[in-house]
């Protein structure tokens, strides 16, 4: 990584491999450094925020308000609707943020059911979106369904331990302290028994994004139910 590069998908590549080292403040300057040259890479800023919510609160909250207010100045539809997915995957990993939190309920209804989204990452979005906003009745249940199709199969690992941890805190938010207790603890057991495994018996491995995810909304739960590191 001593050379200099000069174009988007070598930054890109470089700052995801400080990410699965654990390089973080190195990922986040090399993903900078390739938004500058592709502004218009989703996919790179998406990554960009996961790596701020893990490691600095304030950076994150300023970046999802600054590309959430680009976005919505763009004139083109479909640079909003890419800009709008921007934000419907990366805003409220953590709560500190501008956005309006019934805005991304809106946005991750539309993409839901205007879509027929069965798409597990969509749905999980919603739920979270719903749990931001308080609506705690309408998450568990977005959340809770979620969880169980991606039990019969329905999406990736990271994705369903991920949900597990929303749900824990949306129950916690209903007043639901043992139930979400209980979920919590579970998934939790659940995701650290599955990293031990050997590689060849696992059905997907979760990649670098996936694991910031899960400490990330593992964080949070851990907070709500008094739980140490």
């Amino acid at each position: 990584m001593t050379n200099t590069p000069t174009s988007d998908p070598i930054f890109e590549a470089r700052g995801a491999a400080f990410a699965e080292l654990g390089h973080l403040e190195q990922s986040v300057a090399e993903y900078e450094r390739a938004i500058a040259l592709a502004p218009d890479k989703v996919r790179v800023r998406r990554d960009l925020v996961t790596l701020l919510a893990a490691g600095d609160a304030n950076k994150y909250a300023e970046t999802c308000t600054r590309w959430w207010n680009y976005f919505q100045a763009a004139d083109l539809s479909e640079e909003f609707r890419r800009g709008a997915n921007l934000i419907v995957g990366s805003a409220f990993l953590i709560a500190s943020n501008n956005i309006p939190a019934n805005v991304l309920v809106e946005l991750t209804s539309e993409q839901i059911f205007a879509q027929e989204s069965l798409d597990p990452w969509r749905r999980l979005h919603h739920g979270r979106a719903l749990y931001r906003s308080g609506r705690f009745s309408a998450a568990i249940a977005e959340l809770g369904n979620t969880c169980e199709s991606m039990k019969a199969g329905g999406g990736q690992i990271a994705e369903l331990y991920i949900g597990g941890m929303w749900l824990s805190v949306a129950l916690h938010g209903a007043g639901r302290f043992v139930e979400g207790k209980k979920v919590y603890s579970e998934c939790l057991q659940e995701w650290k028994s599955y990293l031990r495994r050997p590689e060849a018996e696992k059905e997907n491995i979760p990649n670098w994004a996936d694991r910031l995810i899960f400490e990330v909304a593992w964080k949070e739960a851990r907070g709500f139910f008094n739980e140490p590191l």
